[in-house]
């Protein structure tokens, strides 16, 4: 689905930045800040994964959708709230 497709970008994309950012922090970026990172990068592949596995009917798309778009919000949420 292309939907899932263009949200998957989007997270994948904010993860980017955020690796940007921590990387140019370099040694000041605290053992937390790694792990939280580290997290929510094993998060995305979970979340990649079942975006390559979604199917339904041309009813429930709009739910699917609806309901996926939710969870790349609640996971973008998260890489946001790591501070660098």
């Amino acid at each position: 689905m292309r939907e899932t497709d263009a949200i998957v970008a989007e997270v994948r994309e904010a993860l980017t930045a955020k690796q940007e950012e921590i990387n140019k922090a370099g040694d000041a970026a605290i053992a937390y800040v790694k792990e939280a990172f580290k997290k929510r990068q094993k998060e995305f592949v979970h979340f990649e994964r079942n975006a390559a596995g979604l199917t339904c009917t041309a009813s429930q798309k709009p739910s699917v959708i609806d309901s996926y778009k939710k969870d790349a919000e609640v996971l973008l949420g998260e890489i946001s709230r790591i501070l660098v």
